[in-house]
């Protein structure tokens, strides 16, 4: 008899093997903002394809005269930081001035290791999304910063990018792909403000002095942009998002930080 119950626990237990689910071993880098969805405990559950969990929120400021989407939490980036909504592909384009984003960050910003800082510009209309830093932290001394542009004019302009502690300027900071603009490169250059801090800009490098200056008299002729005060979103979230990629046995993951506004 005892043989027989030791037999069925063996058969039991042999079974329960095979329905054994594997750990999902993933976390929010974030853990102190709003939890909005939750990820999947185990490999199992997650889907064929691509699904996208928007996992942790923070809750901008209300009421800011400074004419910032304000943040006052820590903020740790392990992929991307957006300055803009990824909820919609043609949000990557910077239309007017109504699309600008211009976020400040009161509290520490982490960047690890192969981050990107990731903004929009519009060189044909002079306007880029900003973000200023109060702190900035590379775990390996370096920051990758991307930039997006469809315009179809080179302008003479300098399109300022972000803000950030003068000490940045001993990391490695530079641009994560190329940006040109029919044939006209665009640098990632830096410069101090107000003593204690370090302005980031694109700036374009013509091929020739006389084709700069040709470029530069053509600015002046332009009439100047002037925009109306920009009234700020009525609400904004700074948004952790996991993104899983199951393709067979095979899971992928992917971090990303964005800015929703309404």
């Amino acid at each position: 008899m005892r043989n027989v119950i030791a037999t069925t626990a063996a058969i039991a237990a042999v079974s329960n093997i095979g329905l054994a689910k594997t750990k999902l071993h993933l976390l929010p880098e974030n853990t102190s903002y709003e939890s909005v969805q939750f990820l999947p405990n185990y490999k199992e559950e997650v889907k064929e394809g691509v699904t996208t969990y928007t996992v942790k929120v923070q809750k901008a400021k209300e009421n800011n005269p400074n004419g910032y989407i304000e943040f006052d939490k820590p903020v740790t980036v392990k992929k991307t930081l957006y300055t803009y909504s990824t909820q919609k592909f043609q949000n990557e384009k910077l239309l007017s001035h109504e699309d600008e984003n211009s976020i400040l960050f009161n509290d520490t910003v982490r960047f690890k290791a192969g981050s990107v800082l990731k903004l929009r510009t519009n060189v044909d209309e002079k306007l880029s999304d900003f973000v200023n830093f109060n702190t900035v932290v590379l775990d390996t001394g370096e920051l990758f910063v991307e930039v997006t542009d469809e315009s179809i004019t080179p302008r003479f302009v300098k399109l300022p990018l972000f803000v950030a502690p003068k000490a940045i300027m001993n990391a490695k900071v530079s641009l994560a792909k190329p940006l040109e603009i029919s044939g006209v490169v665009y640098a990632l250059k830096s410069e101090i403000v107000e003593n204690d801090y370090a302005l980031y800009y694109i700036e374009p490098i013509y091929p020739t002095e006389s084709i700069a200056q040709k470029f530069a008299m053509y600015e002046s002729n332009l009439p100047k942009e002037t925009y109306p005060a920009k009234q700020l979103p009525s609400s904004a979230l700074l948004r952790e998002k996991i993104s899983l990629f199951r393709e067979g046995k095979l899971i992928y993951t992917s971090n990303a930080i964005d800015v929703f506004t309404k």
